[in-house]
């Protein structure tokens, strides 16, 4: 049987923009100590909703090539959006790419540790594809001894827990992407997960003049989800 490349979880998707818009006794640091408690994420974490999660990993990259200066390369996974790659640019860092280790899409030990004796690395964006990252805690070491920072993209993966934690509680950066496409069902939306005191004052200061979401920008892919409930039910796809 044939499955399309993409699923909508969530299909209550009406609800969804309704209580987004309407439902005005949900407030935000309600929803916030909810994932919290829910995915058992250290309270010292601060959460940033951003409008989308590379717009997250902007913040965070761009934050760190600015508190490094004269170092701006990100080791990342080749195996990535191309969107996630243009933002890692953007936020004015040069992205290096290390292939994943053999049964692993995690980052290669032995390929990393050649370019950190070669290159002044500013961090690693770790994407967490599934629950099988085999050598996460090996990158982590690395990284915390060569005082490089790890940055956790958990935009497939936001409930990932490692010994009955959140991913989240072991890196002082995290992203994640929320959609009508992603395991934590919104219309649009990501989020910047930090212990760093200073990225959350960059953060709004950055985001202090920047336009918001309007009604008819969340109707659009309100919309989109519609189409494509409708063109992936089982008579039609």
């Amino acid at each position: 049987m044939i499955f399309p490349r993409q699923i909508i979880y969530n299909k209550k998707i009406s609800k969804i923009i309704f209580s987004t818009i309407f439902d005005i006794k949900i407030k935000k640091n309600k929803i916030i100590s909810e994932i919290k408690k829910r995915l058992n994420i250290d309270n010292k974490v601060n959460f940033l909703f951003s409008s989308r999660g590379r717009t997250a990993c902007y913040h965070i990259i761009s934050y760190l090539v600015k508190k490094k200066k004269n170092n701006n390369h990100i080791i990342m996974s080749p195996y990535t959006i191309f969107d996630l790659v243009n933002t890692v640019k953007a936020a004015g860092g040069n992205p290096i790419f290390v292939d994943s280790p053999n049964n692993s899409f995690g980052i290669c030990k032995k390929k990393l540790l050649k370019i950190i004796k070669n290159k002044k690395v500013n961090s690693i964006i770790y994407t967490f594809y599934s629950a099988n990252n085999k050598n996460f805690i090996e990158i982590k070491k690395i990284a915390q001894k060569k005082k490089i920072d790890l940055i956790l993209d958990l935009a497939i993966s936001p409930c990932l827990k490692f010994k009955n934690k959140s991913i989240v509680n072991y890196s002082k950066y995290s992203f994640m992407s929320f959609s009508l496409f992603k395991f934590i069902s919104v219309i649009q939306g990501g989020a910047v997960l930090t212990k760093d005191k200073n990225l959350n004052k960059y953060f709004h200061e950055k985001e202090k003049n920047w336009g918001k979401y309007q009604f008819l920008n969340l109707l659009e892919y309100y919309f989109k989800g519609l189409k494509f409930i409708f063109a992936t039910n089982k008579f039609l796809f």
